[in-house]
């Protein structure tokens, strides 16, 4: 395995620039996802790392060594896409096998090698069986055994569970984890789920409009968002306008109307300054008594979800505020055009200068 480094690309489709000045280094083992919406260059940036296009500048490297120019075939890449493309003619066992075969390597080497993958995989008792006979999930296995079969540097996996069904995403999500661990796959991982790059990744490149907004730790990217878009895709659904009336020991008073709040401080923020605040809706804690700091609120709408319900609620200035509230801790009633208080704690609160 290696590690692999980006430095300075750009990629552009004519006009349209796709790709605009990312660096980023994997460091060998490490398992790191580019995540953003649709059109953000995560899987532009995926492709000229695995050598399917050639940056209009910048460089790639693998282990110190500049690939840039070299071919996919050269760079021993393994890839797993959401398509799969498994050898529907194949047996299992020679679907791992492929690639071994391609690069030359002997019969007994490869038997070997077949076996110790879908051993790691569970299918050692499926080999002989075709993709036709094997569940969505098993056919996910196969493709994850190939591409690690011939060692390659790094690992790409592309969406790779984005045709599954919730539940055996999951199964595969926790799979993937364990087994890029044991075996320190240096991996790149590609997805627009939240939860599902925070739950596999060490590290996160969250990205738009073709540049990295921010690089980190799962828990970094969720908890300290770095700029109001990181927020917003990372689920801080509650955004707030305020004004700075001035300073309170080491935090801010912001004015939301007639409502006075205590925030973090923000060293560039000077009194008068106009804010916007986040804060996650599971850290919307509802009351139904007026206390200090809480914002009043009439309830508009009220979902359930299992375990929590999602309540979402009017101010009086005309935003909205939605709370997530665990079923079992409700304290107090949630019917439609009731009156309750919105506060948080002070430390789950994000705040970003305008």
């Amino acid at each position: 395995m290696a590690d692999v480094v980006l430095r300075n690309i750009v990629a552009r489709y004519e006009q349209f620039l796709a790709v605009d000045d990312v660096s980023l280094t994997i460091g060998s083992g490490e398992f790191v996802t580019l995540l953003g919406p649709s059109g953000c260059g995560k899987s532009t940036t995926l492709r000229i790392i695995a050598g399917l296009m050639k940056p209009t500048s910048g460089s790639v490297l693998f282990a110190g060594r500049d690939v840039t120019a070299a071919n996919a075939a050269d760079r021993n890449i393994g890839m797993v896409f959401q398509s799969l493309a498994l050898f529907p003619h194949m047996t299992v066992a020679e679907n791992v096998a492929f690639g071994l075969k391609m690069r030359g390597a002997g019969a007994a080497a490869i038997e070997k090698r077949v076996k110790r993958m879908l051993e790691m995989v569970r299918l050692d008792q499926l080999s002989d069986r075709y993709p036709s006979q094997m569940s969505g999930g098993q056919q996910q296995r196969v493709a994850l055994a190939r591409a690690i079969a011939v060692e390659p540097s790094i690992l790409i996996l592309d969406e790779p569970f984005g045709a599954l069904d919730r539940k055996l995403r999951e199964a595969m999500q926790v799979e993937l984890h364990q087994l890029t661990r044991e075996m320190k796959i240096t991996a790149l991982f590609v997805t627009h789920d939240q939860e599902e790059a925070l739950m596999l990744s060490d590290s996160i490149a969250v990205m738009n409009k073709g540049r990295i907004e921010q690089y980190g730790t799962p828990q970094e990217i969720y908890a300290a968002p770095s700029t109001r878009f990181v927020a917003d895709f990372m689920g801080m659904t509650n955004f707030l306008q305020g004004r700075v009336t001035g300073r309170n020991g080491d935090g801010l008073d912001i004015s939301i109307g007639e409502t006075t709040v205590t925030m973090p401080t923000l060293a560039s923020v000077s009194s008068g300054a106009e804010v916007t605040f986040a804060v996650r809706p599971e850290k919307v804690m509802l009351a139904a008594a007026e206390a200090p700091a809480a914002i009043e609120g009439t309830i508009r709408q009220v979902t359930y979800h299992g375990d929590a319900s999602r309540v979402v609620l009017s101010l009086k200035n005309g935003d909205t505020i939605v709370a997530l509230e665990t079923n079992d801790r409700r304290m107090g009633d949630r019917s439609v055009g009731s009156k309750v208080w919105a506060h948080w704690a002070p430390e789950d609160v994000k705040v970003f200068a305008q």
